[in-house]
């Protein structure tokens, strides 16, 4: 604002600053459009810049991507002020939050309250919100405006809000409140003649002296009609000054002058400059084409674009397609845009936004009413194709795999933003996140140009079948897979919704893959980009029609092993760390909740899958169980620790302290009342307990009958019952009001580890430590009957829920089953596929509230979300798992592997091919736990708790003998003698033991050790000493006397895990479990700090290890595998020539050696025959 102008209101504005907590928390400043609000946001800014901590946030139309990331440009802004508290709280909140940027709104606005409510009151912050009515997403506005009001109280005192709007509903109905500062711009004398005059004349002035111009212009009766036709409206006189000041001032003062004085506002002002642009330029149909190209583009644009993005566009167009890059720059602003400069926002510099100078503007652009015969009226449904059949083109023609020519697969993409800047241009940025925006809000139908739109839609479909996976691998650079997500659920739709055209149905189809694919594989694609080709597209269902399009671009081949034909019924899968007792779905539909034995309560975006904010941390025991509130704003946990807690979901902070009886005991089940009004709690003292919600202090008595601990509590739905289920076989309904049971005990013959109503009240299904899951009549006066069986899964069941719509129940098994199943209520069948994937009991499942997926946990310490979609009821059963692989060695060449499952048989691998090529059968299916080649891989040994030691001849697949019964004890290591003839075996004792390889009979009597169990063997290569490692020291024994040679001493709370003797075998060398490494001189049996010996051992093979489904060589991040190749216990190893081997639930072979190349810690990968493996 011009010094003199707005004083009174700015000098509110400031005061309320200054006033700390003795003024309100938020100032809101409303008028219609031209009465300057931005400008004042603009003026508080710049006058407290110097004075506090200011962020700023302008909303555009237009722009709707953009406006998503409010939360997030207020905090860099805040986060940017150089080593401040604020600074420090915002980094520390963002270290906490890493996935912060993808959150919902609530989540968002949630870290930020974090960030600030604890800091000390000192520097006045202020966050301003601009234009908040230009928000094009009404609902995401209205919730931004409801998180101020619910959350703004934990604010300290000095955190200031100044939000600017129209007065428009529906933001007026939550904007005005009592308790906020307000300030309405169109009441009378707010912004008067007087202040407007001195604005213009100080303009005007400015212009005086730029031209040089005699000191009597303008006469005052000139300035003073211009006041009048502003009509008080401040941005009419600023779009004036800055015409005046563009060209000529006399004679575009005169223009002004000689508009006819109408009561149209901004339109009168904006129409005879648009007018007079596009009279100048009618001479070129080409400039005037692409003027109004610009415009539209403006009009309509999906994110923010600069005169470089719109030559970027636009490159094809005539005036633009023959020029450089800088010379495009300067035909469009200095022949096509100069008309305009005074209505548009134009940099400088090409690389910054350009935009219209204000909405008033669009508004009459986008109008044909208002635009009248004016040529300068933007068709939104035309431009809105144009920019999506631009996006096409560009993609098309630039987008290539490994745009940025990367070369290293363990680098992130942050790691990699100096490759995107130089390679990834900001047009074709542009083009990767608008093209679906513009292609779903366009008719293409209602285009008066038949063959422009077929001939996009044939750009399209290129696209689509072309470049889909090149276009992910921009959008993971650019750190928009959430954006891509979205994009590909949100085509699907609109080609679903368009014309029934077979090319359709299959982009239906296709697109309807990548929402699936980007969905399934956004963890490594989150990460790195090129794991699009190395990991994601590699494990696509082969019946697809996204790998029918682009399986050639695989970067895996499976060897052995059978991937996926379609896609599973499982939508995410993430992992909690920790054992899952209980889920819950918020009723709004977004939120699931998580509680866990290790005692935290995780929140997750139901629809992505990703971490809401961090743990919630309180209890000290495991959490049995989690409820929301009706409203979805609290959650409640109960834990071990006999507590039931309270949490805010938006911001993660517990509420009030806990819910604690005087008795400790442990609760085992919590719910909400249907009216959020009462919690209910189950206890192991064999009470239910009930708590007010808001007060948290217990109602009434507890309600005692039951005999043993309190398994599972329900409300009906009406509120007015109360169901539980308990460990002493029975299940009880209680009146809510009065604490009386209704009704007798129903009597079970096991215990009732979960219940649940049906939505309309009138059945209760609970299930216990059996198979099968029971119904029973609930009824108000007469209390529970039974009323059917349904099916029996193949163990007992762990959780069960009722459908929102009462038609079926969902049940889950235990350890034993590890299966989902869904049972029609009325026929008692099963529903669709059974559902597997975790591989241990699921104790926690729920339905979401439009009963289309299902959450589930598991004791694996996975959360998995099922689609009970058509795919749900039409797809193929789940493959079948394969016996996890206990035990695995690999012979000391390399050449072959051996491992043993728990079905009882050991298997050969070919090294080089991947595939089995033998097999050696056990006569008992025990536990083998050790495997160890001989060094000319002839013979084998494996190790079995009862059933002892076995040899096999690997030449003839048989057994030498009868198994080895061994000594007490568990055998840990084995080792073979050089020249094979001897094999040691080290037990969990500390005994050691030597055999005859060929009679199988032991030598000598057994070397006891006497600090721990053997932990590793090795011998000289003379054969003449064994070296035995155990915590604490490792052991030397002579061979041939079975006598102890000496004692090396180790660090402590260390042991080894590999030793080995230097090729002299005076020296010896111990890598330890901690990372470390020692050797020692065996003549004078010291440590002599010498070279580690275990690094020149022979490695036919590189160890990788597991973890959260990604492949880890020495701490460094290499390859991404699916959920269902990442159970426990799996052994990965991949072997030199290129092949990946994967024993787990299905026995997995791979090809990776065209991946290698991007594996750089690996070195460069030996030539591929031309016949090692095909794609499946």
């Amino acid at each position: 604002c011009l010094p003199g102008t707005r004083s009174a209101i700015l000098e509110r504005i400031d005061n309320w600053i200054r006033g700390g907590k003795e003024s309100k928390q938020v100032f809101s400043i409303l008028g219609i459009a031209g009465r300057g609000k931005s400008t004042l946001a603009s003026t508080v800014a710049y006058r407290w810049q110097d004075r506090a901590h200011c962020a700023t946030f302008h909303f555009r139309r237009g722009q709707s991507e953009l406006q998503k990331r409010l939360i997030c440009a207020l905090a860099r802004q805040l986060g940017a002020h150089t080593a401040s508290p604020v600074k420090h709280a915002i980094l520390e909140s963002i270290r906490e939050n890493k996935d912060i940027a993808q959150g919902r709104l609530e989540t968002q606005f949630q870290f930020l309250v974090g960030a600030l409510k604890n800091l000390p009151h000192q520097t006045p912050i202020i966050l301003i919100v601009d234009a908040l009515d230009e928000c094009e997403d009404v609902d995401y506005a209205v919730s931004f405006v409801r998180n101020i009001r619910q959350h703004a109280g934990l604010l300290p005192p000095q955190v200031k809000i100044l939000l600017t709007y129209r007065p428009e509903a529906p933001l007026l109905r939550v904007l005005r409140r009592p308790e906020w500062e307000e300030e309405s711009l169109d009441r009378e004398g707010n912004m008067d003649e007087s202040e407007i005059r001195l604005f213009m004349e100080y303009e005007l002035s400015r212009i005086r002296e730029d031209h040089d111009l005699p000191r009597d212009w303008p006469p005052q009766a000139v300035v003073q009609a211009l006041v009048d036709r502003s009509q008080r409206l401040f941005q009419w006189s600023r779009i004036a000054v800055k015409y005046i000041a563009d060209g000529s001032p006399k004679s575009r003062l005169d223009e002004l002058l000689a508009l006819p004085s109408t009561n149209d506002g901004l339109d009168g002002l904006y129409k005879p400059i648009l007018s007079k642009a596009f009279e100048k330029l009618k001479k070129s149909q080409a400039k005037t084409r692409l003027l109004l190209d610009i415009l539209g583009t403006l009009a309509v644009a999906a994110h923010p674009v600069s005169i470089d993005i719109l030559t970027y566009l636009y490159s094809d167009h005539d005036g633009l397609h023959d020029q450089t890059e800088n010379d495009r720059a300067h035909y469009l602003r200095e022949e096509v845009l100069a008309g305009l400069s005074s209505l548009l926002s134009l940099p400088n510099s090409s690389d910054r936004y350009i935009r219209l100078g204000h909405t008033s503007l669009r508004d009459l652009l986008v109008s044909r009413d208002r635009c009248g015969k004016g040529s300068y009226h933007v068709d939104v449904d035309r431009y809105h194709w144009l920019l999506a059949t631009k996006c096409f083109r560009v993609m098309l023609r630039d987008l290539r795999r490994n745009i940025c020519h990367l070369s290293d697969l363990s680098k992130s993409n942050t790691e990699v933003q100096g490759a995107v800047s130089q390679y990834v241009p900001k047009g074709l940025q542009y083009s990767c996140r608008s093209w679906s925006i513009h292609l779903c809000v366009s008719s293409p139908q209602l285009i008066p140009q038949p063959e422009t739109a077929k001939d996009g839609l044939a750009d399209f479909e290129g696209l689509s079948k072309e470049k889909l996976l090149e276009w992910i691998e921009v959008m993971a650079l650019i750190g928009e897979m959430k954006e891509a997500r979205l994009i590909a659920k949100q085509t699907k739709l609109w080609l679903e919704q368009s014309s029934p055209d077979p090319r359709r149905i299959i982009l239906a189809t296709l697109w309807n893959d990548a929402y699936r694919f980007i969905t399934e594989f956004q963890d490594p694609l989150s990460f790195g980009a090129l794991h699009v080709y190395s990991s994601a597209i590699s494990f696509c269902p082969r019946k697809t029609k996204l790998w029918e399009f682009y399986g050639s671009e695989a970067g895996i081949r499976f060897l052995h092993g059978e991937p996926r034909s379609e896609w599973s019924a499982r939508l995410w899968s993430r992992s909690a760390r920790s054992q899952v007792n209980s889920v819950a779905y918020s009723p709004d539909g977004k939120t699931i909740a998580s509680g866990c034995e290790d005692g935290t309560v995780h929140l997750w975006d139901a629809e992505t899958g990703l971490r809401v904010g961090k743990p919630l941390q309180g209890h000290t025991g495991a959490v049995n169980a989690v409820a929301f509130h009706p409203n979805s704003s609290q959650l409640s946990s109960g834990s071990t620790d006999g507590t039931i807690r309270l949490w805010d979901v938006q911001t993660g902070s517990g509420i009030g302290g806990a819910l604690w009886p005087t008795l400790a005991n442990v609760v085992l089940s919590t719910a909400f009342s249907p009216d959020g009004k009462t919690i209910v709690g189950a206890y192991s003292d064999n009470a239910i307990r009930l708590w007010d919600a808001k007060t948290h202090v217990p109602i009434g008595t507890p309600l005692e009958g039951h005999t043993n601990s309190v398994y599972a509590v329900s409300f009906s739905p009406d509120g007015k019952r109360i169901a539980s289920g308990s460990r002493d076989c029975t299940i009880r309904l209680w009146d809510t009001l009065t604490g009386s049971p209704i009704g007798e005990p129903f009597s079970n013959q096991g215990h009732v580890n979960r219940i649940a109503f049906s939505p309309d009240g009138k059945k209760l299904a609970f299930s216990g430590f059996g198979p099968s899951v029971v119904i029973l009549d609930a009824d108000l006066d007469t209390g529970l009957a039974f009323d059917r069986k349904l099916g029996a899964h193949t163990g007992s069941i762990s959780s069960i829920a009722f459908s929102p719509d009462g038609k079926k129940v969902a049940s889950a098994g235990n350890n034993e089953d590890r299966t989902i199943r869904l049972w029609d209520l009325e026929t008692g069948a099963v529903v669709g596929q059974v559902l597997k994937g975790p591989t241990e009991g699921i104790p926690a499942l729920a339905f979401s509230p439009d009963g289309r997926t299902i959450v589930s946990g598991s004791v694996d310490g996975t959360i998995h979300l099922w689609d009970l979609g058509p795919g749900f009821l039409t797809q193929t059963p789940s493959r079948e798992d394969t016996p996890d692989t206990i035990s695995m060695a690999v012979a000391p060449g390399g050449e072959r592997i051996a491992t043993r499952s728990g079905e009882g048989t050991i298997t050969l691998w070919d090294a080089e091919t991947g595939i089995p090529v033998g097999a050696l059968q056990e006569t008992e299916k025990e536990l083998v736990t050790r495997l160890s080649f001989s060094h000319n891989s002839r013979r084998l040994i494996s190790y079995a708790l009862l059933q002892g030691i076995r040899v096999w001849d690997l030449e003839t697949g048989s057994p030498l003998g009868d198994p080895i019964e061994t000594l007490p004890g568990i055998v840990r290591a084995i080792a073979w003698s050089p020249d094979d003839k001897i094999f040691a075996c080290g037990y969990n004792n500390g005994t050691v033991c030597l055999w005859n390889s060929d009679t199988r009979s032991p030598i000598g009597k057994p070397l006891r050790g006497w600090k721990g169990g053997v932990t590793c063997l090795a011998f000289s290569s003379d054969g003449k000493r064994l070296a035995s490692g155990s915590p604490e020291h490792i052991l030397l024994w002579d061979v041939q006397t079975s006598s102890c040679a000496g004692e090396l001493s180790l660090p402590d709370s260390d042991w080894p895990i590999v030793i080995a003797f230097s090729a002299d075998n005076n020296g010896l060398s111990a890598e330890l479990k901690g990372g470390a490494s020692c050797t020692w001189d065996l003549t004078a049996m010291q440590s002599t700090g010498g070279p580690d010996l275990c690094r020149n051992l022979p490695k036919p093979y590189l160890s990788l290890e597991l973890r959260e489904q990604w492949l880890f060589y020495k701490g460094i991040r290499t390859l991404w595998l699916p959920s269902e190749y990442t159970a426990k216990d799996r052994i990965p190893v991949t072997l030199r020539g290129g092949v990946l081997f994967y024993f787990g639930h299905f026995n997995t072979t791979l090809d990776v050696s065209q991946t290698l190349p991007y594996l750089s810690i690996f070195g460069p990968p030996p030539p591929k025959t031309s016949d090692q493996g095909k794609v499946h």
